[in-house]
């Protein structure tokens, strides 16, 4: 029982680093960063900026975390 919740903490693991570092994240950035620039706010770009440079972090990380604890299941 043990190694099917690691299983599925693992695949759930990867879905939401895909979902946060692509979607929310990168996605998000280009969509906010579009939106600012009429009128141009420059808060709003620079947000935008930091979303898509941290994109890669946060989907590592949340992936990290829920396939960590799925791989301390298995084993």
């Amino acid at each position: 029982m043990r190694t099917f919740f690691g299983i599925v903490l693992i695949v759930t693991g990867i879905a939401v680093g895909l979902y946060l570092g692509v979607w929310v994240m990168f996605i998000g950035g280009i969509t906010q960063i579009l939106q600012s620039l009429n009128p141009v706010i420059p808060v709003e770009v620079g947000v935008g900026v930091f979303r898509i440079l941290a994109a890669s972090l946060v989907g590592w990380f949340s992936f990290g975390i829920l396939a960590g604890t799925g791989k301390m299941l298995i084993k």
